[in-house]
């Protein structure tokens, strides 16, 4: 029943995002074709599976973009389809799962997490999925912005995805020997992304036309080292993630030939990562540099000397140290030299963070919904009676620009302290398995978790799916670390975290189930709708209202439903605005309470007015039923960065002299 679960969930996420990505562009087309090409190599020759992740690894500064652009939903496919064939590689051996409480803590979080979306309205959202259609309806969730509650449920599939992308890949039988080689490849990919970024600063080439355009920034000029992302915080934080990674090759250095040569690479891939982060010039990432070198450094020093560990002399680690403390200190200079550190607290972060607080104390025990920090701002922010809203950042960031506030957000106490409990177990047992079995591979594992997670102090780990994927991976490796590690006195320590920990899932699903559609929002501040008004619950199978100076329109999808009161002669108009009407005229059909009652075929551009007899019933209710051809992606057709796919829009019906309206 499991793997039966696990392959519709794969298959589903594989197919619609290949769909979806079929929609944008020839190069996500070509993406799509050489990822399912490569992972079927793999099926037929799994011996070349160190190769493939390698390849997977180094892929990995590619795709440093927000959630919903084409970069991090092609990011997705790829882990999908990753997901997938690695989950086909299992069922021919016997998975090989070494530690059940990681796992088992981790789907706590993320049932939680699955729990939250009941906060949403469940029905409406099943009806316009109906309507929609699956790739209809899937473009809409993948694109979904952060002010739009479809948001989370996108955010909730990701935290999904990527728990089974690490399960499966913690079950193979070399798993550790895969982590090895994925994770050499994202360092590689990280001194390439660096040796790219400064290239790109100093114009000595252009990265612009990768990166995704973005309104605040003309022609994709930064003005710092940005690489392949978009956002300089977003690089540092993969940068300093990444570099204790480089410590793989220490362990690997004696089996190679030229040991010097890659010695003196990993000595410049620092100084290059230094550099990059001192032009990026993101503060959070000149903090955190100088200790991942120190840490870098000194457990460089341990690997180096596995066999006299115990007999290293202290004067040799001074002297590793002082050569730290000076690079370090060399590093600072030049970064406020070139790239000065200015803090404020006038700085809209602290607003934001603020901000987040106010938000997470609404629902303080189980939060507003995964991921819903901007959309509840936006929300709230309309209510008169919410004060603190009125801050004048609320409400205008996508995420509070702190990990673990937009952890209480989502999930309040009970999914943050979830986290707090996954991410110690891990650092615990890594740490536990290093002096027990001398598993010097933790250590790289170590240094980056926790800077993962100090850094997430000032940035969201969620919004990059690529860096929220580092950390699942960095989960997984610890899946591959038997829970015996501990000792026997520990693992009941344990045991009992994860009883209260399913306990607290239990009456988590319990209580929001108890507060659905936010309930206690609209007790607290005597309001009638959150987050669907009475006029949008008349309207399914349709986007948001568009104020145009003709009047109120509603796009709809391949199919809408619309409901109204009121009887007599009435009219609405209907707007076509797909670009190749001339190629392939749409044609829009439209059934009163089941009875069809206009047919209309664009062959260009335009809006026409259609007049119809409402007739008299009892209640005066009905419905009117829109099916229109094929809809059109806007993206496609470069007319602007709208991914969603539109069918016509549909103004609001108005009833003529003897008609009445009974709304």
């Amino acid at each position: 029943m499991f793997n039966v679960v696990m392959l519709i969930f794969l298959g589903l996420n594989v197919l619609l995002r290949s769909m979806c990505l079929w929609e944008y562009t020839v190069f996500t087309k070509i993406i799509c074709l050489v990822a399912v090409f490569l992972c079927g190599i793999i099926l037929v020759y799994p011996k070349y599976l160190n190769i493939f992740v390698l390849l997977v690894g180094f892929s990995f500064s590619f795709f440093g973009s927000k959630p919903f652009s084409i970069n991090s939903q092609t990011f997705e496919f790829i882990v999908s389809a990753f997901a997938a064939t690695l989950f086909f590689l299992n069922l021919r051996t016997s998975p090989v799962v070494k530690n059940r409480h990681i796992i088992i803590l981790s789907l706590c979080y993320v049932t939680v997490s699955i729990f939250s979306l009941s906060l949403l309205p469940i029905g409406h959202i099943m009806k316009d999925a109906v309507l929609f259609g699956p790739k209809d309806y899937s473009l809409q969730v993948f694109n979904a912005l952060p002010d739009q509650y479809l948001y989370s449920v996108a955010g909730v599939n990701r935290l999904v995805l990527l728990l089974v992308m690490a399960v499966q890949l913690s079950s193979l039988p070399n798993a550790r020997s895969i982590y090895r080689s994925l994770f050499t490849g994202i360092f590689f990919s990280a001194v390439f992304s660096a040796v790219a970024g400064l290239a790109d600063y100093f114009d000595v080439i252009s990265l612009s036309w990768y990166r995704v355009p973005d309104i605040w920034y003309p022609n994709n000029k930064f003005g710092a080292v940005v690489s392949f992302f978009m956002n300089r915080g977003w690089f540092a934080e993969f940068i300093v993630k990444v570099m204790p990674l480089g410590l793989l090759l220490l362990l690997n250095i004696k089996k190679i030939e030229n040991e010097s040569r890659w010695k003196v690479f990993l000595i410049i891939a620092f100084l290059i990562f230094g550099v990059a982060i001192v032009f990026a010039g993101a503060r959070a990432g000149k903090l955190m540099y100088p200790i991942a070198l120190m840490s870098s450094f000194f457990c460089a020093c341990l690997i180096s000397r596995t066999e006299l560990v115990k007999t290293l002399k202290f004067s040799k680690l001074m002297k590793v140290g002082f050569c730290a403390l000076v690079f370090v200190a060399i590093s600072i200079y030049a970064a406020q030299k070139y790239a000065p550190l200015h803090i404020s607290y006038s700085d809209p972060r602290f607003h934001v963070f603020k901000d987040g607080c106010d938000v997470g104390m609404e629902n303080p025990l189980l939060g507003m919904g995964y991921d819903s920090f901007r959309w509840q701002s936006v929300l709230l922010k309309e209510i008169p009676k919410v004060k603190y809203s009125r801050d004048e950042f609320f409400g205008a960031y996508d995420t509070p620009h702190n990990s673990f506030m937009q952890l209480f957000v989502s999930g309040g106490l009970a999914g943050l302290l979830l986290w707090l409990f996954i991410a110690c177990y891990a650092v615990y047992l890594l740490a536990a398995d290093f002096v027990k079995n001398k598993n010097y591979f933790n250590l790289p594992i170590i240094i980056s978790l926790i800077i993962g997670h100090i850094y997430g102090m000032f940035q969201d780990m969620q919004y990059v799916p690529m860096i929220w994927s580092f950390i699942f991976l960095e989960l997984g490796y610890v899946m591959t670390i038997s829970e015996d590690t501990f000792s026997p006195g520990m693992n009941k320590i344990w045991d009992g975290v994860i009883t209260a920990g399913i306990i607290c899932v239990l009456i988590s699903g319990f209580m929001y189930y108890k507060k659905s559609s936010y309930d206690f929002l609209k007790t607290k501040y005597g309001i009638q709708d959150y987050i669907l008004k009475p006029e949008d619950r008349m309207y399914a199978g349709f986007y948001g209202v568009d104020k145009w100076p003709f009047g109120n329109f509603r796009f709809t999808g391949k199919r809408a439903v619309m409901q109204f009161s009121g009887s007599g002669p009435a009219e609405l108009d209907l707007y076509c605005m797909h670009p190749d009407t001339e190629a392939e005229p749409v044609v829009v059909s439209v059934k009163l309470d089941g009875r069809s009652i206009y047919t209309q075929t664009f062959a260009e551009k335009g809006r026409v007015t259609m007049q119809t007899v409402i007739p008299a019933t009892t209640d005066n209710r009905h419905e009117m039923d829109f099916a229109v051809s094929r809809t059109w992606v806007p993206y496609k057709f470069r007319l602007y960065e709208d991914k969603r796919p539109f069918g016509i829009g549909v103004g609001e019906i108005r009833f003529l002299p003897g008609g009445i309206s009974t709304r």
